[in-house]
């Protein structure tokens, strides 16, 4: 069926890929980070220094810290300061927003198919969904997004980009998140094409120079791109860490394989020669098996492939003979998804402009006793607690690890702190804490050593609770009364 032929259709269809991207790209839920990017952004604005070395954890006091976020930061911590969740919240919006109209206008560009345009951004949009976060990861998004709509825009007008615009661009980049990487890549990737089609190879090389030069113009210069080398290389975060772990066929996966699928099929049937668009989404797709963590590059890689090669075969399908679709048909599959929409936004709804807890588990009332009593403490956490602890108990706790992982913690201690957290049974967990002279730990109660920690004598349980609770070194609380915890709060930060 025609779209152009059945407008009440086409307009519900529309509305259906609004309700979905509200119902998929506007949840509040907030993810462990969070915390250490709003207090990092904070440390900088209170101390003036972007270089620093580490003085918040004590397993690596003193090594450098190679902060690849530190302006997102600086951005999320000032709105925490100064104008509270809600800034959070519009800030997450506004990207989103500007996410959606770059790709929205990279599919028009492909395409004038109504309905090509609208399954790619049903599909784009739920492989997107899982990083739609509030973390810096977003402003990579969104310039990514930026990046490939002006390219296109410069393909198809045989316009080579400005040196000089690239390479301020990339130098703001640079310093919001260190997925300019993945930026860099797909400029390289429309460089070479251009390349085939224009003979001034001298200015596109001056281009590709250019915006590598802007990379360097970071507090770090090329000491990033060796920590980036470093955390691509870490055997631990695949191993360990969701987010870094390999496609897996996991629930918020197959949106993922979906658009891998039908991208595959697309290459096949056009026989399509490794042009640009072949050559972007195969980059997402590789990119995402790598890693779950970069899947939703695939919703942007992609767009160029999936608008042109759906919008091909759409128009191969004849329109109705009589050149009219049925009004009757067309009024009841409009009403049918009309009603779609309207669950999906039901669903979503209704927002609250501000931040939500997710449904991770977090060490609320153990941080809180800690907190009430001015305890001072090396607080031995897990990975994904210790930026939390760090926003409420900084500069009293200083912890084992926290969000910031790869840019300051050397390998061994990251493997101390996985190990005490997965395989800390048979005292394993004992010597660790002994070995960094921790006095306080917050254990998670899937820790498989909970029941030996619970009977050794030298350890005694101060709070216990849902997701854990607080452990302390009977000699570093002799003496001492405590108050009870205050109840958590509600909200952000909770």
């Amino acid at each position: 069926m025609n779209l152009s032929e059945t407008p009440w259709l086409r307009r519900s269809l529309y509305l259906l890929l609004a309700a979905t991207a509200f119902k998929r790209l506007f949840e509040l839920s907030a993810d462990f980070d969070l915390w250490g990017h709003t207090f990092f952004g904070k440390e900088i604005l209170r101390t003036r220094q972007i270089v620093s070395p580490d003085q918040y954890s004590f397993t690596a006091p003193g090594a450098p810290f190679i902060n690849h976020e530190w302006l997102a930061e600086v951005v999320f911590g000032w709105l925490d300061l100064n104008t509270g969740e809600a800034s959070l919240f519009l800030l997450r919006a506004a990207l989103t927003l500007g996410i959606l109209a770059f790709g929205g206008a990279t599919i028009a560009s492909r395409t004038p198919n109504p309905f090509a345009r609208i399954v790619t951004g049903l599909l784009a949009i739920n492989i997107l969904a899982p990083g739609i976060s509030y973390r810096p990861q977003l402003l990579s998004y969104f310039l990514l997004s930026f990046l490939i709509y002006s390219l296109e825009r410069l393909r198809k007008q045989s316009r080579i980009p400005q040196p000089s615009l690239l390479f301020f661009l990339f130098a703001f980049w640079a310093n919001l998140h260190g997925a300019f990487v993945v930026g860099l890549i797909a400029l390289g990737v429309y460089l070479g094409e251009f390349a085939t089609r224009d003979s001034r190879r001298g200015k596109l090389l001056a281009v590709f120079i250019a915006t590598l030069v802007g990379t360097c113009f970071t507090p770090f210069a090329f000491n990033l791109w060796i920590y980036i080398f470093h955390e691509v290389t870490n055997p631990y975060s695949s191993q360990y860490i969701t987010e870094w772990a390999r496609f897996s066929f996991a629930a918020r996966e197959l949106p993922f394989f979906l658009g891998v699928l039908i991208g595959i099929t697309l290459l096949a049937a056009q026989k399509a020669k490794l042009r640009v668009e072949s050559i972007l989404f195969l980059l997402g797709a590789v990119l995402g098996f790598a890693s779950v963590r970069h899947s939703p590059l695939l919703a942007l890689f992609a767009l160029p492939l999936w608008a042109t090669g759906i919008g091909v075969v759409l128009d191969r399908i004849p329109s109705r003979s009589a050149g009219r679709a049925s009004p009757a048909m067309d009024g009841a599959l409009g009403v049918v998804v009309l009603a779609t929409s309207l669950i999906f936004v039901a669903l979503a709804g209704p927002i609250r402009i501000g931040v939500a807890r997710g449904e991770d588990p977090l060490p609320l009332q153990s941080v809180g006793f800690l907190k009430a009593n001015g305890i001072e403490a090396n607080l031995w956490v897990p990975l994904h607690w210790g930026s939390y602890s760090l926003y409420h108990l900084s500069p009293r706790v200083r912890v084992s690890i926290d969000g910031r992982w790869a840019t300051v913690y050397p390998r061994e201690v990251m493997k101390e702190n996985l190990e005490f957290s997965f395989n800390g049974q048979n005292g394993a967990w004992r010597e660790i804490l002994n070995r960094h002279q921790a006095n306080f730990a917050l254990v998670e109660k899937t820790n498989p050593a909970v029941a030996e920690m619970g009977k050794d004598a030298e350890w005694v349980w101060l709070v216990v609770e849902n997701s854990g609770g607080l452990l302390a070194r009977r000699s570093a609380i002799a003496g001492q009364k405590f108050q009870r915890a205050p109840e958590p709060a509600a909200r952000w930060p909770f």
